[in-house]
């Protein structure tokens, strides 16, 4: 009964551990497609400011800390998605 328990209660830790609340694909529903069928992989997207760059991808983005002075920022993204939708 204990081996029982102990199983059912490492299922149950398993299944709620791997759990995430990141999103897990491009959030495509503010892009604009360019001109290629959406069937065509990958699709491309017309260029966005990097804020809106940073919303809809689906990962976090961590930049330098230590930027030289010659350093241009960056004003567009080409964004590029080769996932499946559901």
């Amino acid at each position: 009964m204990k081996y029982v328990c102990l199983v059912l209660l490492s299922c149950l830790l398993l299944m709620v551990g791997c759990q995430s609340n990141e999103k897990s694909a491009l959030d495509d529903s503010t892009l604009t497609l360019q001109t290629a069928p959406k069937e065509v992989n990958p699709k491309h997207y017309e260029l966005v400011s990097l804020e809106k760059a940073k919303e809809v991808i689906p990962f976090t983005v961590k930049f330098p800390v230590d930027i030289p002075e010659d350093y241009k920022a960056i004003q567009e993204v080409d964004i590029q998605d080769w996932g499946k939708k559901k």
